[in-house]
């Protein structure tokens, strides 16, 4: 039983390899007539000029179908930029802070609104850059807002 199935599996792939052989005969007779087709025709300006124009219009929805995807590209890098950002924040925010963060943040919430000056004032700093600094570092950590009034900036608790 063994050897008749084995027999008919290898007359199988005869068949199958002479099918095979009779396709690639084939295609390589119509490309044959292709290129024959192809080399009478290339003689005629007609059928050059609307090659070309064929040719345009393919680059034209080639170049539109890029374009489409550079700016869908664009839109998801923007994306992924805003999320990071916040994700940023996020975890900036879960950072610890100091205890002259904390009582800065108090007395911000006690006030509604600071400035620097305030701040070097009640927190007897020699000067306004470490309030500054102190604050603008609250407000890219995300627990202040900052509003500019003319040459001042207002620290506002969120």
């Amino acid at each position: 039983m063994m050897l008749s199935s084995g027999l008919s599996a290898m007359e199988e792939q005869k068949e199958l390899a002479a099918k095979d052989y009779k396709f690639e005969a084939a295609v390589a007779d119509a490309n044959a007539e292709e290129k024959i087709a192809l080399s009478k025709n290339a003689q005629d300006p007609v059928f050059l000029a609307q090659l070309m124009y064929s040719l345009k219009e393919e680059r034209e929805r080639t170049n539109s179908l890029i374009a489409t995807v550079l700016s869908k590209v664009e839109k998801l890098e923007m994306k992924i930029e805003m999320l990071e950002r916040e994700l940023g924040k996020a975890e900036k925010k879960d950072e610890f802070l100091g205890e002259v963060d904390s009582e800065l943040l108090r007395y911000v919430k006690k006030m509604k609104m600071v400035t620097a000056e305030e701040v070097q004032k009640h927190f007897k700093y020699k000067g306004t850059n470490g309030a500054s600094s102190r604050l603008h570092r609250l407000f890219s950590l995300g627990y202040l807002d900052k509003k500019q009034a003319g040459r001042k900036v207002l620290y506002i608790i969120k």
